[in-house]
C-alpha cells in the first residue's frame, strides 16, 4: 500500500504519527510460526518504507474478535528528529480481505506525537475490494462406470487462505447411499474435520481447531463419500464446493466431470431362420440390469446380415454399416429387426447396442453374432437297372428345403 502526506510545520520539526484505520475484516498481517514449539504470534509492526529506503518506526492493533485477527491501525512515526519525512509511505507485507467486502472504507489521520489530531481524510477503497476466487476441484471415481456403486474422492488445495469450519458439497444427479469423511496434509492447522450426509444429494463438513494457521500453509484437503450411485449417463455434469469467510464466499473450487464409462449390457439372441440367405427375424434380448432410456441405437456390419426397413425403427447405411435408430421401447427386454442372412457361411461378427438417455450414452454392449448353417438340400436317386452285371443309369435329383426365394 502506497500513500501520500502533507504534514504541518510543527509536524515536520517536532514528530509526529501518520494513523491508518481501517475496517474489520479488510486487511491482515501474515502470523509468526514457532515450528519448535507449535505456536504463533500476531506481528506487532510492518515493514513501511519511503522511495528513498527509509524505514519508519510503527505499531499495529488488531480487532480482538473473528479468527484470524484483522487490523484495527496502523501508527506511524513520521517526521521530527528520528523519522524521515518525505510525503510518501510504502506499507509492506499487507494482505487484503478473504472475502469481499460490501464496506471498505480508508480513514487516515497525521496526528502529533502525543495523538492530537491535526489532519484527516477518509474514502472509499472498493475499487481494491477482493473477488471469490475460482479454484480447480477434483474429482475422482473409483467404479466411473454409469449407474453402479463407487466411492468419490474429491481433493481441493488452499493457499494461504482461511474459511470458516463449515463446508457443503452436493451432487446434481446419482444418490449419496455410504457416508463421508474428510482430511487435510497440514502440520500446522491442527483442525479435524467431521463430515454428514446431509440426505442423498449432500453432505456437510466442519472442522474443530484454530483456523489462523492456514494463513501460512498451502494445504490439501481430501473429502471421500462412500457408497454413491453414479449417474445414468456420461453426460458432463458440474461439481462445486465453496468456502465462506466472514459469513461470505470466498473461495469456489470447481469441475466437470463425465463417467467415464457406460454400463456393459449382457444379451442373447435367437434367429427364427438360421439359414444363409434367408429371410428372418433377428430377436435380441438383454440378459442383464439395463437403465431407464430414451432411445436405443445400434451399429451393424453390412456384411454381417442385411437389414430390411420396418415401421419400428430407423435404418441407414454410413460407413459400411447399418446405423439403426429411433427404437424407444422394449417388449420384454427385447427388440426385433427384420432381417436377410448373408450368402455366406464363414461370415460372424459383433453387433454394438447403446441406450442413451436426454441424449447421453447410459449404457451399451456387444452382441457377437454367429455364422448362418448351410441351405439344407434334399436328395432321391433312382437308378434304370438292377440286375447283377447289366448297365444301369443312377438318376440323383436335388431339392433345396430352403430356396433363395419363393
Amino acid at each position: 500500500m502506497s500513500f501520500s502526506y502533507t504534514t504541518s510545520p510543527y509536524v515536520t520539526a517536532n514528530g509526529g504519527q501518520f494513523v491508518i484505520n481501517y475496517n474489520q475484516f479488510d486487511s491482515y498481517a501474515n502470523i509468526i510460526y514457532d515450528n519448535t514449539s507449535q505456536t504463533y504470534s500476531y506481528p506487532s509492526s510492518v515493514a513501511v518504507t519511503d522511495g528513498s529506503g527509509n524505514s519508519y518506526s510503527n505499531s499495529i492493533s488488531y480487532y480482538s474478535s473473528g479468527s484470524p485477527y484483522s487490523i484495527q491501525q496502523i501508527i506511524i512515526q513520521i517526521c521530527g528528529s528520528s523519522s524521515s519525512c518525505t510525503g510518501s509511505l510504502i506499507v509492506q507485507g499487507l494482505r487484503k480481505s478473504f472475502s469481499p467486502l460490501s464496506n471498505l472504507t480508508q480513514n487516515m489521520q497525521i496526528t502529533t506525537i502525543y495523538n492530537d489530531q491535526i489532519a484527516t481524510t477518509t474514502f472509499s477503497t472498493m475499487q481494491f475490494n477482493t473477488v471469490k476466487t475460482a479454484k480447480t476441484l477434483n474429482i475422482n471415481l473409483s467404479n466411473s462406470v454409469a449407474t453402479l456403486n463407487s466411492n468419490y474422492a474429491l481433493t481441493f488445495i488452499s493457499v494461504n487462505i482461511p474459511f470458516q469450519p463449515i463446508l457443503s458439497f452436493s451432487i446434481s444427479q446419482g444418490s449419496i447411499n455410504g457416508g463421508c469423511f474428510a482430511t487435510h496434509n497440514s502440520t500446522i492447522f491442527l483442525g479435524v474435520f467431521s463430515c454428514q450426509v446431509v440426505n442423498t444429494s449432500a453432505i456437510s463438513l466442519t472442522f474443530s481447531g484454530d483456523n489462523t494457521p492456514m494463513m501460512i500453509d498451502t494445504i490439501l484437503y481430501s473429502i471421500t463419500i462412500t457408497n454413491v450411485a453414479n449417474p445414468l449417463t456420461i453426460a458432463p455434469l458440474s461439481y462445486s464446493l465453496t468456502t465462506q469467510f466472514n459469513n461470505l464466499p470466498s473461495q469456489q473450487f470447481s469441475t466437470t466431470y463425465s463417467i467415464q464409462n457406460a454400463l456393459p449390457l449382457t444379451f442373447s439372441y435367437s434367429l427364427t431362420n438360421n439359414t444363409l440367405g434367408q429371410s428372418a427375424v433377428l430377436n435380441l434380448t438383454i440378459t442383464s440390469v439395463y437403465p431407464s432410456f430414451n432411445e436405443i441405437n445400434m451399429n451393424i456390419p453390412v456384411g454381417l446380415l442385411t437389414v430390411v426397413t420396418s415401421a419400428s425403427y430407423q435404418s441407414s447405411i454410413v460407413n459400411n454399416n447399418y446405423q439403426i435408430s429411433q427404437i424407444y421401447s422394449l417388449v420384454n427386454g427385447s427388440v426385433q429387426l427384420n432381417i436377410v442372412n448373408p450368402t455366406s457361411t464363414s461370415i460372424s461378427g459383433n453387433i454394438t447396442f447403446s441406450m442413451f438417455s436426454a441424449g447421453y450414452l447410459s449404457a451399451s454392449g456387444i452382441i457377437s453374432i454367429a455364422s448362418v448353417l448351410p441351405v439344407y438340400l434334399g436328395l432321391t436317386t433312382t437308378v434304370s437297372s438292377r440286375v447283377v452285371g447289366a448297365t444301369s443309369q443312377m438318376t440323383v435329383n436335388f431339392n433345396r428345403v430352403n430356396p433363395y426365394s419363393s
